[in-house]
């Protein structure tokens, strides 16, 4: 009951209370015949002031009641509007209790999702999760809710069977008269098609519709991204613009079909020629792009071009009948031929006519003087690929002396090229180009193989305690078969693998740090020795020098030339380079001391040199004051003749 039913209860307790109470003689004197009635008109009176204030009651009750009928009525109906116009949206609506429970779906999200309403009921919206939306995504939107916030977003979910569709999804927290969240309303709306235009759009105005290459726009974008990396991590990028020489000629002969053949194959085979991370675009007409980034040589420029030169020079066939085709490659390399891409396509097209200029068929970089060392490495890594087969390389073999007797613990082996029509090639010309072709791997299976021998040999004549040191390369220290060209190595010449040394560059463990401690560890395993080459000179941290638990390192040798006759470091006024090398002589030795790794110091020519590093205490020298590298007979003499010498006294 209300407020008004409870006065009128209290006002007619009192009354009824008032009249009981009222004396006789009062009432007598009201009325003229009081003693016969008294008693009617006091309950006439009662009954009629009751009447009046239930009457009254009743009245206001039935009013009160049919406002709430009629208020409930209207909820009703504006509830069933509601519903109604919920349940025929356009558009998907799901609404969720605070357990992530669906309470409410309507046909949309029937039509949308492939589940029925009686399955939806009482799911968890996981039953759409695709497992491709990035998870960033979930985060911000379950962020959102949690304080009681609206997300917006897209969300890429999953039908009923399978079929993934994109949503663009608006979930808003419902709330009480108290203001707190009840429950979360979902309005979601299927943008698969909008998404499947969206990136029709993007791959028509970004990519070829012939070879799906990305076009000259694109491919301008990406040079602009390729040049900021290089800026940012110190390396060279080049733009390769390759012409199709004689493509005209076959398209005019054969139609158009047969020369969008020959695009499309022509494309393939760019891209089978190039890295992953490289970009392969078409220019338009006859010409593609390749942008190549991340060198680690530059020497790959000149393999690379000349690799898409001989896959492109190979014959097509068109319905049966060959076709030749060859290309022309200009080269244009950032920094040194431009700054930014337009600058490098202008120099690279130029290149490229300039290569038609020759005669097309080749190769051709913007800088004179780069173009012919191009040319040159391109020369020199087609003699490497038959050097071997051709009996060309030998091997010479510097002393190991102890640096307090001067008494020869072993030696090193280096490898030497003499070719028929060059003549005698220094390693630093030939070794950068092998290791980026890759042909330092069968390189140095040979190098390994005539090494041992030649261990084996000493062995009989009585140098059964001489250790062999041998330089590996960072793409050999990965070659998945070194472990097994040692053994090889080692059973068929008999050799014990203590004594032989094996020799790093510090780009190893920096480089392929986790890799490399697996072949260390073999190697180690194997009783071989394994030291760090030129040590001062490259990226090695002291963590990994710990961690691959070196035996040895050597000491480059452009330190130890700064030593002058009296056993000082030399002085230069201008950057005391003699100093610095001196401080970090000692620096290694005590660091090396620290390890347990024994020393080696490197092109040592001078006595003076000599008696430093034997009061720092260095344990092995090599250098021209004994000897320059030797053919393997003129060591063996060497060995013969050499007297340990004793120590002088400082």
């Amino acid at each position: 009951m209300n407020y008004f039913s409870w006065r009128i209860i209290g006002l007619y307790s009192l009354l009824v209370l008032i009249w009981l109470a009222l004396p006789a003689k009062t009432i007598s004197d009201w009325l003229p015949h009081p003693t016969q009635e008294m008693m009617l008109y006091k309950s006439w009176t009662l009954l009629i002031i009751t009447g009046l204030l239930l009457l009254a009651l009743l009245k206001r009750e039935s009013k009160r009641q049919q406002g709430v009928v009629a208020q409930l009525r209207s909820q009703q109906q504006s509830l069933g509007e509601l519903t109604q116009a919920l349940s025929q949206s356009p558009v998907s609506v799901m609404i969720t209790n605070l357990k992530g429970e669906i309470e409410f779906v309507n046909r949309a999200f029937e039509t949308m999702s492939g589940f029925q309403q009686e399955e939806a009921l009482g799911a968890n919206p996981r039953i759409f999760k695709s497992g491709q939306t990035p998870r960033e995504t979930y985060e911000a939107m379950w962020q959102a809710m949690q304080h009681g916030e609206a997300w917006d977003g897209e969300l890429l979910n999953q039908r009923k069977d399978g079929h993934p569709y994109w949503v663009h999804a608006h979930i808003s927290p419902i709330q009480d008269a108290q203001g707190s969240v009840v429950r979360f309303l979902a309005i979601e709306e299927d943008i698969s098609e909008q998404k499947i235009a969206r990136n029709r759009v993007r791959q028509d105005s970004n990519y070829d519709e012939l070879t799906e290459l990305p076009n000259r726009f694109l491919a301008t974008d990406r040079m602009s991204h390729a040049i900021s990396n290089a800026i940012r991590n110190e390396q060279t990028v080049a733009l390769l613009f390759i012409d199709l020489d004689n493509f005209r000629a076959i398209n005019t002969d054969h139609g158009q079909d047969a020369g969008d053949n020959l695009i499309s194959l022509a494309a393939m085979r760019i891209q089978e020629s190039v890295r992953q991370t490289d970009t392969v675009a078409r220019f338009g007409g006859d010409k593609f792009l390749v942008i190549i980034n991340g060198l680690e040589y530059f020497s790959d420029i000149s393999r690379i071009a000349e690799k898409i030169r001989t896959a492109l020079a190979q014959p097509y066939s068109y319905e049966g009948q060959p076709l030749g085709c060859t290309a022309s490659v200009g080269i244009a390399v950032y920094p040194q031929d431009g700054q930014d891409p337009y600058e490098l396509l202008r120099h690279a097209d130029a290149a490229m006519y300039a290569a038609k200029d020759d005669g097309g068929n080749g190769c051709h970089f913007h800088s004179a003087q780069v173009n012919s060392a191009a040319k040159q490495q391109v020369d020199l890594e087609k003699r490497l690929q038959t050097a071997v087969q051709a009996g060309e390389f030998s091997l010479c073999y510097l002393p190991l002396m102890d640096a307090n007797t001067g008494a020869i613990m072993g030696a090193e082996a280096l490898l030497r090229w003499d070719n028929a029509e060059l003549g005698r090639i220094a390693p630093e010309q030939f070794l950068p180009i092998a290791e980026a072709s890759g042909l330092i791997v069968p390189i140095g299976h040979w190098v390994l193989d005539t090494a041992c021998k030649q261990l084996a040999d000493w062995s009989t004549q009585g140098m059964d305690r001489f250790r062999l040191a041998i330089n590996l390369s960072p793409r050999q220290i990965l070659d998945r078969g070194l472990i097994k060209q040692l053994l090889n190595a080692l059973n068929k010449h008999r050799l014990d693998p203590t004594r032989l040394q094996l020799e790093l560059t510090e780009s190893v463990l920096s480089h392929n740090p986790q890799e490399a401690l697996n072949v260390v560890h073999k190697l180690h395993n194997l009783g071989i020795k394994v030291g760090l080459d030129n040590f001062g000179t490259g990226p090695a941290s002291l963590h990994n020098l710990q961690r691959f638990k070196l035996d040895f390192v050597k000491i480059d040798r452009s330190f130890i030339g700064e030593i002058e006759c009296d056993g000082e470091a030399t002085h230069d006024p201008e950057t005391d380079h003699g100093k610095s090398d001196k401080a970090l002589i000692d620096a290694t030795l005590a660091l090396a001391k620290g390890l347990g790794l024994s020393t080696i110091g490197e092109g040592v020519e001078t006595e003076a040199q000599l008696r430093y590093l034997r009061q720092r205490g260095v344990d092995n020298i090599q250098g021209y004051l004994y000897t320059a590298p030797l053919p393997p007979g003129e060591f063996d003499a060497f060995c013969r003749q050499h007297r340990p010498s004793t120590p002088e006294t400082s």
